[in-house]
């Protein structure tokens, strides 16, 4: 058994089922509490896709806390456990630590103390709780889709038990400090990585010194006939008060690497050459900032900013074009959504993923943190309707290579291959 970098050596007498006759019977899927991000999403997508492919495999999700909103979105035949209910022993203490810290501190520095002190309490509960419960679940395969994979792939190398991680992040902006390091030398033992983009494998490979070999590429994918139902669905929304006016959709979380301070700023700038309106719908700590950003542009009545909601496809229906600011994505569900729906996009050339999220018939891409560009990229798709439609079938056609079948058959060819070398040798250690 090679090396646990500390973790208990009493898991190692733990000996899963996929090392013994009968190949992949019982999934444990990890993941931190369904809150619906995109990572959330795109889980669910493939969960919803492997239960209909194998219903005969056992398949649980086992969340670090309590189920968010997108609980209703999980397969009922999936069984659904927790870490642990209870606070981690620091939980209280540290959180009233970063409230006093963050006084009047800059929103950047508020924010990493913020993280700091949640991946605390998050590897806390993964690397004192997750033992005892796979020891009760007694799965053959891991599968992390969220934060907190690192510590997880330690964890089952430790007890002999095949692990696959979905990094759906950047691990350079997403992680900090020891959190990081903890991260990147988990990941590293597991038994599979999976990049959700080509230029997001390249930077694991580059940075993070990751074998190629041990990655594979699996684009987030998307219900293409769910989707068609739900694009069918009426909301509520009694805005824009006037419908002739062509409407510009954003559906991101309200956070500093998702750039909306760019997007409100360039759309000050498209006011001044023609009508428009602006919908934004997420949520996070940005939200106050940018409620007064567009107070002090004067674009208050032709702005609305809206909660997270579960379903946005209405929301798609009605819009006549979706723009995307952010610093930097990991392949961008929301862009892929949108030209499912037949949308015309802009978008910043973001890291990692712009150039394969979009085709170049589909989407306009222009610098990050330009807003003249945006804006200038927006006026052109809006002065253009013969433009908007003929971007908007293109990004459908891109749009179905993203399937939900394809993803699960990729998935399941990765299982079978791990399948075939359980009991051949032990997890890899690299270091």
């Amino acid at each position: 058994m090679p090396a646990n970098d500390g973790v208990d050596m009493e898991l190692s007498t733990f000996r899963p089922v996929n090392q013994r006759q009968g190949g992949i019977r019982h999934e444990v899927h990890f993941c931190y509490n369904l809150a619906g991000y995109g990572a959330d999403r795109s889980m669910l997508t493939l969960l919803q896709g492997l239960v209909k492919q194998e219903p005969e495999v056992r398949r649980t999700l086992l969340l670090v806390k309590a189920p968010g909103a997108m609980r209703a979105e999980l397969p009922a035949e999936m069984e659904l456990e927790m870490l642990d209910s209870e606070l981690a022993p620091d939980e209280e203490g540290t959180w009233r630590v970063w409230q006093l810290l963050a006084r009047g501190l800059p929103f950047r520095l508020r924010h990493w103390l913020w993280m700091a002190n949640w991946q605390l309490r998050l590897h806390y509960r993964v690397l004192k709780k997750m033992p005892q419960r796979l020891r009760e679940l007694r799965p053959d395969l891991v599968v992390s889709h969220t934060y907190g994979s690192g510590a997880t792939a330690l964890v089952c190398q430790a007890m002999g038990i095949s692990c696959i991680v979905y990094i759906h992040g950047w691990i350079r902006r997403h992680t900090y400090g020891p959190y990081q390091w903890l991260t990147v030398r988990g990941i590293r033992r597991a038994s599979q990585v999976i990049a959700i983009s080509q230029a997001h494998a390249d930077d694991l490979v580059g940075t993070q010194r990751i074998p190629s070999e041990r990655i594979a590429i699996q684009y987030n994918s998307l219900d293409l006939e769910d989707m068609k139902v739900r694009l069918e669905g009426q909301d509520s929304l009694d805005w824009p008060p006037d419908s002739t006016v062509p409407l510009v959709l954003n559906l991101a979380r309200y956070y500093p690497e998702k750039g909306q301070d760019v997007l409100l700023e360039a759309f000050a700038l498209l006011l001044r050459q023609r009508p428009a309106y602006l919908l934004l719908c997420g949520d996070g700590p940005e939200l106050p900032r940018l409620r007064a950003q567009a107070s002090r542009l004067g674009i208050c009545q032709q702005v609305k900013f809206l909660d997270w909601i579960a379903d946005p496809f209405p929301l798609l229906k009605r819009a006549s074009l979706y723009v995307l600011a952010s610093r930097w994505e990991v392949l961008s569900r929301s862009l892929l959504e949108a030209q499912a729906a037949g949308l015309a996009v802009v978008s910043t050339d973001h890291p990692l993923s712009a150039r394969e999220a979009v085709s170049k018939n589909s989407a306009i891409l222009v610098p990050v943190d330009d807003p003249v560009a945006l804006a200038g990229a927006m006026a052109k798709v809006l002065d253009n309707p013969g433009l908007a439609v003929r971007m908007g079938a293109a990004g459908k056609k891109h749009a179905a290579r993203f399937s939900q079948q394809h993803q699960v058959s990729a998935y399941l060819a990765l299982r079978r291959q791990l399948s075939d070398e359980a009991g051949k040798t032990d997890s890899h250690t690299l270091d």
